[in-house]
């Protein structure tokens, strides 16, 4: 990571200098190119996010392990606030009627749900997403290898193209100095024309390839480039690339090579998360068949009032009233207990998605094995 820093603070440096000096040449090496091509790819910066995205999935189902707390308030304004009717008994007073609530009551309240009990489902839940997170670590690792595998072919096919011009341009320089030389023996008389004008038809039909291999050069270039993440007019510096084509020469054995081959090939582990997902995914839907355990609590205040009036009390002794509910329930869902239910298909329709993944997977590493 140090060496990946400081190569982009030199060619950020670099790319300062010439937009200071004006043009001028920026010279890269492999190293330095696979690293400017890293830090710029729009497609990496988006596999990043993918990953912090499943992350924060994870998160979100560790979430359910937690109550769920939530709190309310509210105003009611009643414009015929209903009253009882005055009560009169032959020989004592009249007893006037009461109010049954206030005009404009206020209530608070606050709620909490905590599940207890899911066999299984949460815990799958959770594991699930931890496998999103790997699978989208995999998916920007991938995208990784990829690119730096397309910028040193870029990179050495402009070597390549580069090195070929100069046979080319050697090779049209003999050819001129052989008209010369045909030309000068003719005019000395020691060979018929002839010979004059094959030089001239031989040089004439090896200048298309000299024309097209400068163009290879620049076309591998820009190639290269567009890896790089560069955009917009680059007429204002030159860029060149520096190395040198060396053969390097591997042994392997051939066992090894192909275990080590199963171990990290991207659709191999590609095809070994989504199984694990499509196991535990079947693990939650057979866990819809059984009952979830839950617990709750409320506690919610009433603002008081005044029976005689009507009017609400928000201030005072025996103001507010309050009352706590606590419970816990049980839940069974009856319908997936019959044969023909959805949760059933669900089950036998995941068996057969496993065991087609498990099929697929088997089929890719005797296909490495080959």
């Amino acid at each position: 990571m140090k060496k990946v820093k400081i190569i982009l603070i030199m060619a950020f440096v670099f790319l300062t200098a010439l937009n200071i000096a004006g043009a001028e040449t920026f010279k890269l090496t492999l190293d330095e190119a696979i690293a400017l091509a890293l830090e710029n790819s729009t497609v990496l910066k988006a596999k990043k996010l993918g990953t912090f995205s499943a992350q924060a999935g994870v998160k979100s189902a560790r979430s359910a392990y937690f109550p769920a707390v939530s709190a309310g308030a509210s105003y009611t304004h009643i414009f015929d606030d209903q009253k009882s009717s005055d009560m009169t008994i032959t020989g004592f007073p009249t007893i006037p009627g009461s109010y049954y609530a206030s005009s404009d009551p206020i209530s608070l309240s606050a709620d909490v749900n905590q599940v207890i009990y899911t066999f299984g489902m949460r815990k799958n839940s959770v594991l699930i997403s931890e496998e999103n997170v790997k699978l989208a670590g995999l998916d920007f690792e991938e995208e990784k290898r990829k690119l730096v595998i397309a910028v040193s072919r870029a990179f050495y096919g402009y070597i390549l193209a580069k090195e070929v011009l100069v046979v080319e341009e050697e090779t049209l320089s003999y050819k001129e100095e052989a008209l010369d030389v045909a030309r000068k023996r003719f005019e000395a008389g020691l060979s018929p024309d002839y010979e004059v004008l094959s030089s001239e038809s031989d040089l004439e039909n090896f200048k298309p390839g000299v024309i097209s291999a400068r163009n290879r050069v620049e076309f591998t270039l820009l190639a290269v480039m567009d890896l790089l993440g560069f955009d917009g007019d680059t007429s204002e510096f030159d860029v060149e690339l520096t190395g040198v084509l060396e053969p390097e020469y591997y042994s392997f054995e051939k066992d090894k090579i192909i275990e080590q081959a199963i171990a990290v090939k991207y659709e191999v582990s590609q095809y070994k998360s989504n199984i694990s997902m499509m196991s535990l995914q079947n693990n939650i839907t057979k866990s819809l068949n059984k009952p979830s355990i839950a617990g709750f609590a409320n506690y919610t205040l009433m603002s008081g009032f005044d029976s005689s009036t009507g009017d609400p009390r928000y201030w005072g002794e025996d103001s507010w009233d309050g009352v706590l509910t606590i419970g816990v329930s049980v839940r069974m869902p009856v319908s997936t207990l019959f044969p023909w239910g959805k949760v059933n298909a669900d089950i036998k329709k995941g068996a057969l998605d496993l065991e087609q993944l498990e099929m697929g997977l088997s089929s890719l590493e005797n296909g490495i094995s080959v």
